[in-house]
Order: structure tokens, then C-alpha cells, then sequence
């Protein structure tokens, strides 16, 4: 979830929302998705900018969640293909040392 980095963003920026999580037992939600937006008598002009700003900030947060969700899909994948190398590096000494072994018996 993005919901604390979606409150911060917005705070950061001047709006102040309910923490997130607030609806959870002791404000502790286990997947950070819930915020409670509860407008105390604003004019409909700030409503309507904070409700921009809010937006604004899923957004952002929602992008940069995504782009590091790739980034370790990536990370993963070059990994994955450098213990394919390793592996094969690996079979292909053995066969060298094997075959060596076999050289000095013969």
C-alpha cells in the first residue's frame, strides 16, 4: 500500500489528512491502504483544491511504487541470469577438471 506515503505527500504539501490507518485497530493497517478523509466544514474552493492535491499525491505515490516494483522485477531478473552463468561456468569446470582426472589416469 501507499496510504502513509499518500498522507505525508499531502501534509508535506500543506493538507493534513487523517493518519493512515486511522480506521484500523490502534491505526495499525497491515496492508498501509487506508485513508480516512473526513473534511471538517471546508469551503467548497479548499475542498476542491485539497481534493486535487490528494489526488496529485496518489498518483506520485502510486508511480513511485510501481517504478520500484520494476525496478526489483529487474533486479530479479539480472540476478537470475547471472546464477544461469555461474551455473553454467560451474558445469563446464567440472567437465574440465573431469576431464583432466581422467587424462593423468590414463
Amino acid at each position: 500500500g501507499c496510504a502513509k506515503d499518500i498522507v505525508a505527500r499531502a501534509k508535506k504539501a500543506g493538507v493534513v489528512l487523517t493518519s493512515a490507518g486511522a480506521t484500523w485497530p490502534y491505526g495499525k493497517d497491515p496492508n498501509d491502504s487506508s485513508i480516512r478523509i473526513a473534511p471538517t466544514y471546508p469551503s467548497l474552493q479548499d475542498l476542491t483544491q485539497a481534493m486535487q492535491l490528494f489526488c496529485l499525491c496518489v498518483r506520485l505515490s502510486a508511480t513511485k511504487k510501481l517504478i520500484a516494483e520494476k525496478q526489483a522485477r529487474e533486479d530479479i531478473a539480472t540476478a537470475n541470469a547471472t546464477i544461469d552463468e555461474l551455473r553454467d561456468t560451474v558445469k563446464s569446470n567440472e567437465a574440465t577438471i573431469a576431464e583432466k582426472q581422467a587424462a593423468q589416469q590414463a
